[in-house]
C-alpha cells in the first residue's frame, strides 16, 4: 500500500516547492502515475519513506515525527492505500498531538 504526503508548494519554482512521499506496498502503480503527473504539472516530491499496512505503533510514530521534522511545513497527505494504513496513521496523529495538521486525500 502507498502513502503518500505533500505540501503545498512554496512558489512555481521547482526549487522552492515543498512535497513529501510516504509509501508502502500497495498501490506502486498509482503511486508511479502520481510521480509522473506531478512532474508534469511541475509539483515536486522531496522524500519518500515506506510503511507497512501491519507496522506496528511505533513506526506509525516514527514516521510522522520524521515527516514533521524533515519537512515542517508538509500538510497534505495523498493515500495510496489500504484501510488499515490509514487507521495506523490516524492513530498515530492522535497519539502525537498532530490530529488536525494534515489534510488527508485518499481513494
Amino acid at each position: 500500500m502507498h502513502l503518500t504526503t505533500s505540501s503545498v508548494p512554496l512558489s512555481a519554482e521547482p526549487s522552492h516547492c515543498r512535497y513529501s512521499e510516504h509509501y508502502c506496498n500497495y498501490g506502486e502503480s498509482g503511486m508511479e502515475a502520481f510521480k509522473d503527473m506531478s512532474a508534469k504539472e511541475g509539483i515536486c516530491i522531496a522524500h519518500s519513506y515506506k510503511i507497512y499496512s501491519n507496522a506496528g505503533e511505533q513506526s506509525f510514530d516514527k514516521l510522522l515525527k520524521k515527516l514533521v521534522s524533515h519537512l515542517p511545513k508538509a500538510r497534505v497527505v495523498a493515500c495510496f492505500c489500504e484501510g488499515m494504513t490509514v487507521r495506523g496513521l490516524l492513530m498515530a496523529m492522535r497519539r502525537l498531538g498532530l490530529a488536525g495538521e494534515f489534510l488527508l486525500l485518499g481513494r
